[in-house]
């Protein structure tokens, strides 16, 4: 791994307090991830600026894709959980989509 990957993406529950306390890395940007919704994180730039994203991976090709929800704290942890839940990749997406059909006979 490059040096200061691991300093890079960090996994926690992410709360708003939590998140206004985060400080700016030197230079760059660092994720820190949300351990409730998978692919849910906070993007912290060195010049302050915080930026909630969502993550997933299409399921036909395994294509990574990222979207910007919006800036700290005008979109709250909360209001991010459930929009990411909606998207593609989000838990209530899948679980619509994983729904088991019945058996044809």
């Amino acid at each position: 791994l490059p040096q200061g990957i691991a300093e890079r993406q960090m996994a926690e529950r992410l709360t708003d307090r939590g998140i206004a306390a985060i400080k700016p890395p030197p230079a760059g940007s660092v994720h820190y991830f949300d351990t409730e919704v998978a692919g849910l994180a906070v993007r912290v730039y060195a010049t302050g600026r915080k930026v909630l994203v969502f993550d997933w991976r299409e399921r036909q090709g395994g294509r990574q894709r990222r979207v910007t929800l919006g800036r700290h704290p005008v979109w709250t942890i909360g209001k991010a959980r459930e929009h990411a839940g909606k998207l593609p990749g989000g838990p209530l997406a899948k679980a619509s989509t994983n729904r088991q059909q019945p058996k044809r006979t």
